[in-house]
């Protein structure tokens, strides 16, 4: 943006948007005395992008694209070499996945080992992001290190439906489907990708893996004379070897019929000499798949042969991990009873237990508490356990409980857009209960309480992720019942963090209980001091707002930076919110701290026009200025918003209003190129040469400065002066020689411009051309001038 002293040559003429983590930054520099370099600015932007891509907020992502235009590096890798649409992939975040594919980012960007986008899509199971990236171009072939595509990262990590995707858009001879999968909406395809894996759910119909045994893998009653493990075998036994070749994806036979449960086979293969030890790249063996089928008389016949019970995936998962995760309560007693270690950690700090409590299974967490299962076992970060397997080139097996999307916690921090986000995710340092609680599995909570089990955050800043606000941040209303009845005493003002936790995320019911509970209505508990009215107004819950305004909640309450309510409804563009607060009294003018923006600023800035329309109704000064003398207009102008800009001078906006360097809305338009914009202040009889402050310049001058030709072309058909000089004396044709353009300057010749004008400083236009083309260009249209001039 344009300092105080800027001229026209460069830079945005407005302030740029709210931002408080750039008001937290400018107050330290004035403190210390320094500033901030404009490439620290990108740099700050793009750990943004990052972390908006991480936690889903595709929003974010727009807007900071948006404000650091052509600048931002969308494929800025951060230390482990992820990109933005990496982070977002791994998230399975598909409205992000798509503002940053629409942006540019590259789909084909790969990690240090190899990774792409798709690859991460494929780990993940989302397969409305991997057909989303196909239909964009994403390579199909591509291989990591390892020479693994992403349809074997799929199959190796169990989403059956993503590999037959993959596979029939690799497929030469076919039609991935009638409709492509990149034309479905994000609803049609998570339809498709819920009825896929209910389908597939059923461990007979675990086709993870295509079998070059097929006749062998489908079925108990095939005869041994039909298994075809040997191609090149001698007929009088063959050679035990070919037992253990490996198919394309890195399965043995024996591993293969493992996972389709197939006993008489797996005995077949160990007495022909299969090495039982085998195991697929990610590193699960024979035990694993047939523990993850809950095949119990497989198991006991692996473990008999000598399979080692507690082996471990590359991961850390053992055979108790995925019988404990599938609920095989007969797998498990059995594999306890072999001496399983019951608190066997995973990478990710996870263990049986966790598994367990993830998917509710209470007759597997007995048997795991009965025989020594820690209750108070905790997880580690998800992020950075992803990142290590990265390094470690390990992009395989993952079904951890703690490899979920990072999402912004509840209700104890209110964050404003665009604040970082912590590091951590929420799924690092959580018991058992604590995932229980938040998969609402109110019978697992009910009997981790009754075994024992401290509700209560591993830390103060871990208030977030205690077991009764992460049921309440996910809705889970007799769980919430429950933990605030049984363990509120745990967690100090339990039940107004559980209002403010769902306020936040929408949950009426839960709302209403807390109050009845004794929150405060208007408790503001975290570092930006929101109330329940500001969580929910912000994420546009209506029924949430109208049943705290009718308990009696404050309108004009305001967190740590002055934003009500009504603030955060304008610049998200909640209409029903914003109209429902204002009924009910909100001040329609309230000017918040900082940057002193109004609600008309912020949804002007958003480009909200209903909102903007809702504003004036009710009101709203619309030529009320912000720091720095800028009005509602001046935004909307920056911005390009055409329509806010046609309700603002509907309704009596000025357009000659001017900010602090002397700038005035059409100056603003044009110097962004916003050609609808333009055309709207000029049918309202905006100045066509009214001069900005210290450099003079109109603003034809400033579009042709920046190069758009259609908007300059607008302004002088309009009757703009081509031959307006600014305060150096200097015309457009000075700019546009100097910008090397000749199609401005055809333009500007045919409109008039004089080529034989010299600045106060005694140079023409041929002493500021960029190259012998354009001084060509103007010495012809200099001979032509005197031409005329002479016949005259």
């Amino acid at each position: 943006m344009l300092s105080n002293n800027s001229s026209q040559s460069g830079g945005s003429p407005v302030t740029e948007e709210e931002e408080e983590e750039d008001v937290r930054q400018h107050q330290h520099q004035q403190r210390s005395g320094t500033r901030r370099s404009k490439s620290y600015t990108i740099e700050g932007l793009g750990r943004l992008l990052h972390r908006a891509a991480q936690s889903g907020e595709a929003r974010k992502i727009a807007k900071i694209v948006k404000k650091a235009g052509a600048q931002l590096d969308l494929d800025r890798v951060d230390v482990d070499g992820f990109t933005a649409l990496h982070l977002a992939c791994v998230g399975g975040h598909e409205d992000a996945v798509h503002e940053l594919v629409s942006a540019g980012a590259g789909i084909e960007a790969a990690t240090p080992e190899g990774f792409t986008a798709l690859m991460f899509a494929a780990w993940k199971g989302a397969l409305y992001i991997a057909s989303y990236l196909v239909a964009h171009g994403a390579n199909l072939k591509a291989m990591d290190v390892d020479g693994n595509d992403a349809a074997y990262i799929a199959q190796m990590n169990g989403h059956a439906h993503v590999v037959e995707y993959l596979r029939q858009a690799a497929s030469p001879s076919a039609k991935v489907l009638d409709k492509s999968f990149g034309e479905l909406s994000v609803e049609e395809m998570k339809e498709q990708e819920r009825k896929k894996s209910a389908s597939s759910s059923s461990p007979a119909k675990r086709d993870l893996l295509d079998s070059p045994i097929s006749g062998a893998s489908t079925g108990r009653g095939n005869n041994d004379s039909d298994l075809s493990v040997d191609a090149d075998a001698d007929a009088d036994g063959g050679d035990a070897a070919s037992d253990d070749i490996a198919d394309s994806d890195g399965a043995t036979p024996l591993l293969i019929a493992a996972m389709h449960g197939q006993l008489e086979t797996v005995e077949c293969l160990l007495e022909r000499g299969a090495n039982i030890r085998a195991s697929i790249p990610g590193g699960a063996t024979s035990l694993h798949l047939a523990a993850g089928g809950g095949f119990l008389a497989l198991v006991q016949r692996l473990h008999m042969q000598g399979i080692e019970v507690d082996a471990r995936t590359a991961d850390g998962m053992t055979a108790l991990h995925e019988a404990a995760f599938h609920g095989h309560v007969a797998v498990v007693r059995y594999l306890l009873a072999q001496q399983a270690d019951v608190n066997a950690a995973m990478d990710c700090g996870t263990t049986p237990l966790h598994k367990a409590a993830e998917n509710g299974h209470v007759q597997v967490a007995e048997l795991l508490i009965a025989h020594g299962a820690h209750v108070e076992a905790v997880t580690k970060d998800y992020l950075s356990v992803t990142r290590g397997a990265m390094r470690r080139g390990s992009l395989r097996r993952s079904n951890s409980v703690t490899f979920v999307a990072p999402r912004r916690d509840a209700a104890s921090d209110d964050r404003d857009d665009d604040e970082p986000d912590s590091e951590k995710s929420p799924g690092s340092n959580q018991v058992a209960l604590a995932l229980a609680a938040k998969n609402g599995h109110l019978d697992m909570v009910e009997y981790l309480l009754r075994e024992g089990t401290a509700p209560a955050a591993r830390s103060e800043g871990d208030a977030a992720k205690h077991p009764l606000l992460l049921a309440a941040k996910n809705g889970h209303v007799e769980v919430v019942r429950l933990l605030l009845a049984r363990a509120g005493a745990t967690l100090p003002d339990a039940a107004s963090r559980v209002l403010c936790a769902a306020s936040e995320n929408g949950h009426l019911q839960i709302a209403e209980h807390a109050l009845a509970q004794g929150a405060a209505v208007d408790a503001a508990l975290g570092r930006r001091q929101a109330t329940p009215l500001i969580l929910a107004a912000r994420n546009g819950h209506l029924s949430v707002v109208l049943h705290l305004l009718w308990s009696g909640a404050q309108l004009e309450a305001a967190n740590a930076n002055g934003y009500t309510a009504l603030h955060y409804a304008a610049q998200h563009g909640h209409l029903n919110v914003a109209n429902s607060l204002l009924l009910n009294g909100a001040n329609v003018d309230a000017v918040c701290t900082g940057k002193r923006a109004s609600p008309l600023h912020l949804a002007a800035q958003s480009g909200h026009d209903d909102v903007v329309r809702c504003l004036l109704s009710f009101d709203a000064t619309v030529d009320a200025a912000r720091t720095g003398t800028i009005t509602a207009l001046h935004i909307a102008a920056e911005r390009g918003h055409a329509a806010v800009v046609r309700e603002l001078v509907a309704h009596g906006a000025n357009i000659e209003a001017v900010s602090q360097n002397a700038l005035r809305p059409l100056y603003i338009a044009a110097y962004h190129g916003h050609y609808e914009v333009v055309e709207l202040l000029v049918a309202a009889g905006a100045d066509l040469e009214a001069t900005s402050s210290p450099s003079s310049a109109t603003p034809l001058r400033a579009a042709v400065t920046r190069g758009f030709a259609s908007v300059a072309e607008l302004l002088l058909a309009k009757g703009a002066d081509p031959n307006a000089q600014d305060a150096s004396g200097s015309t457009c044709l000075h700019s546009a020689a100097s910008n090397g353009s000749s199609e401005m300057i055809r333009l500007l010749l045919s409109a008039g411009a004089n080529p034989d004008v010299a600045n106060h400083a005694g140079h023409n236009v041929l002493d500021f051309a960029a190259s012998d083309p354009i001084q060509l260009q103007l010495r012809l249209a200099l001979l032509k001038a005197h031409w005329l001039s002479q016949n005259k």
